[in-house]
This record gives C-alpha cells, sequence and structure tokens, in this order.
C-alpha cells in the first residue's frame, strides 16, 4: 500500500507539475488567387531568440476591470488656461489570478487511506494588461502653451504617464476583489480534484499556503 500511494505522489507530481505547457499547431491552407491581384512582401528581419521560459503556472482566473485616471497638472500662479493640462482616461484591462504549480512536490502531498491532502502556493495576481482596444481619452484639456508645445513635438509621449497609472488602478482593484481570488481558488481545487480522482482517488483535500504578511 506505501509502495502504490508513493507511486502516484510521484505521477501526481508530474502530472501537476505539466500545468501550464502547451502546443499550438498551426496549418495554411495555401488557395489559387488572382495573377495580377497585388502582393504584400514581409521583409522584416526574422525574430531573435532572447530566452525560453519554462512555463508551470496554472492561470485559475481572470478579472476584467475598467477604471478613470483624472490627471492635472498645474503651474503655479500661472492660469489654467495659459499653462496645465488635464487628461480623463478610461481604462479597460485584464488582470490574471495565477497559481504556481512548480512549487507542487513531494512534500506537498500527504496520501492517508483514500484521501490526498495537496498543498499548492497561494494565489496570486499577475501584472495587469491594459486593452488599448478597449481604453481611450475621454477628454483632454490643454492651456496655450501646453498647445503649443505639443504641436511643435517638444513633449514626447505624453500619455506614457496615463498608461502607468492606469495599470496601477487595475492592479489595486484586483488585489481589492476578494472573488477574484476565490474565484481562483475554486477553479484550482477543481483542476487539481480531477487529476487527483484519475489515479483512484475518492477523496481530495486541497489547501492553499497562507499569503505572506503584507
Amino acid at each position: 500500500m506505501i509502495r502504490r500511494s508513493l507511486v502516484h505522489v510521484t505521477v501526481l507530481v508530474v502530472t501537476l507539475a505539466a500545468l501550464g505547457f502547451g502546443l499550438v499547431l498551426g496549418l495554411k491552407t495555401l488557395r489559387p488567387g488572382n495573377p495580377l491581384r497585388e502582393q504584400t512582401v514581409d521583409r522584416s528581419s526574422p525574430a531573435l531568440l532572447k530566452s525560453l521560459t519554462d512555463l508551470a503556472e496554472l492561470h485559475a482566473a481572470e478579472g476584467r476591470y475598467q477604471v478613470l485616471v483624472d490627471v492635472e497638472k498645474d503651474t503655479r500662479y500661472v492660469p489654467s488656461a495659459v499653462k496645465g493640462n488635464r487628461t480623463v482616461y478610461s481604462a479597460t484591462g485584464t488582470v490574471d489570478a495565477l497559481v504556481d504549480m512548480s512549487a507542487v512536490g513531494p512534500g506537498s502531498i500527504r496520501v492517508e487511506g483514500s484521501t490526498v491532502h495537496v498543498t499548492v502556493p497561494a494565489v496570486r495576481l499577475d501584472d495587469p494588461a491594459l486593452d488599448l482596444a478597449e481604453s481611450r481619452v475621454l477628454s483632454r484639456d490643454r492651456g496655450v502653451l501646453d498647445r503649443i508645445g505639443s504641436a511643435v513635438g517638444e513633449e514626447r509621449n505624453p500619455d506614457q504617464q496615463l498608461l502607468v497609472l492606469a495599470e496601477g488602478k487595475l492592479g489595486r482593484a484586483a488585489a481589492e476583489d476578494a472573488q477574484l481570488r476565490q474565484r481562483a481558488e475554486a477553479n484550482t481545487r477543481s483542476t487539481i480534484d480531477a487529476l487527483v480522482r484519475a489515479l483512484g482517488y475518492t477523496d481530495i483535500v486541497v489547501e492553499f499556503t497562507p499569503l505572506p504578511a503584507a
């Protein structure tokens, strides 16, 4: 019985560690067309491989949020009509809730009869992904000097600060959303439950390590 449990635990560890790997197969179909049709030739240089990284993260849930960023820049003692800039930006983006399955090892799994106890790392939130297609500037008020500076190209990447602030707000919205973590934990339990039941066990208890103290 002990040997059987050790074998199943080993298989379970390997199975859980394999989460996150994917294989994408693309097929292209050639179709005849008009021989006189206009063609576009892509002469871009091939992509340069910088690094290869093994993925072992379970994307357990995704939250989609919309926030408003209202930024105003004023110059002291100067009227805003002359020198000032206020922009209201509507930002939409997503935040993934992840579980690091690479940390699940033999010490994370305990077998007691027909019951398997699995301990996995706490859910963590990935960096926000801003959806630029759904995000837009709602209003922009600029003073005379700011409009002149923008026209002559003195201000580079004027919306860079907006994007940074928007990502920060999306991240905070996800961190304050208890339902996102709850959904991620529920989906993780369902995934592990299905994997362990395939090994013949009927009772599976999935626990998450506590979040580190802030």
